[in-house]
């Protein structure tokens, strides 16, 4: 019998950018063990609108999440 995949809401030793759909701060890196059979994979989620991503290695899922551009008018320190 094949053990279900468990979710696991990880530190990211990274910042993550907030949610670019709904703009709440605290977004999560949620682990999943065993995804399908290969091994561990991330994804950042967000609680508030449940935006969230295709799971992957933990480093390519924090990127991804971060890259985007900024609104115009916007500006970043």
């Amino acid at each position: 019998m094949n053990n279900p995949s468990q979710m696991t809401i990880m530190y990211s030793e990274f910042p993550l950018k907030p949610c670019p759909f709904c703009g709440i701060v605290e977004v999560f890196l949620i682990r999943v063990s065993d995804f399908c059979g290969n091994g561990d994979a991330y994804y950042v989620a967000c609680p508030n609108c449940n935006a969230n991503q295709f799971p992957d290695v933990k480093e390519r899922a924090i990127q991804d999440w971060n890259q985007r551009r900024e609104p115009r008018g916007v500006c970043c320190e």
